[in-house]
């Protein structure tokens, strides 16, 4: 029976420098030592997807590369832009947010989607973690928990 690779013993040669040459938490968190997080929001209420807008423009390591106001924008934003995240209002004009998350996925299948929704019922959390959604953020959470949100999702970060 053979080992998984991932249970392999690496050389020390093969070994990433340990310490800040391979990563370094602190420059992380001030978004200098990786390319910025690319971000869509998707939300059909103008005032909350222009909060998010300004919160995400504002935000060091954090680049918002669309902002749509239903799903079919945020479906060929996201073809076209590619973005590492796209935050999805789970109920939103042009066949919703489950809509937007399954699209958004199969044209960018390395976007991480994370619905935002003021619906807390368990049919609407179900059809957007269905739908692929790997979180789900009540609107009106803090600033600082979004973004948290968003920093788990970094390419090759998963927390």
């Amino acid at each position: 029976m053979s080992r998984a690779s991932y249970g392999r013993e690496i050389p020390p040669a093969e070994c990433p420098a340990p310490g800040p040459v391979w990563f370094d938490p602190e420059a992380w968190a001030r978004g200098e030592t990786m390319e910025s997080i690319r971000v869509l929001v998707a939300e059909d209420a103008p005032v909350v997807r222009q909060a998010l807008a300004a919160l995400l423009s504002a935000e060091p390591g954090v680049e918002l590369v669309g902002a749509a106001e239903d799903a079919v924008e945020a479906i060929e934003l996201a073809r076209r832009e590619l973005p590492d995240v796209a935050i999805v209002d789970a109920r939103m004009p042009g066949g919703g947010g489950a809509r937007a998350a399954r699209e958004i996925l199969l044209h960018s299948p390395t976007t991480v989607v994370v619905a935002l929704s003021a619906h807390t019922d368990r049919e609407s959390v179900f059809e957007m973690m269905d739908a692929g959604a790997v979180d789900y953020i009540i609107k009106g959470t803090p600033a600082k928990v979004i973004l948290s949100a968003i920093a788990r999702c970094r390419p090759g970060i998963r927390i």
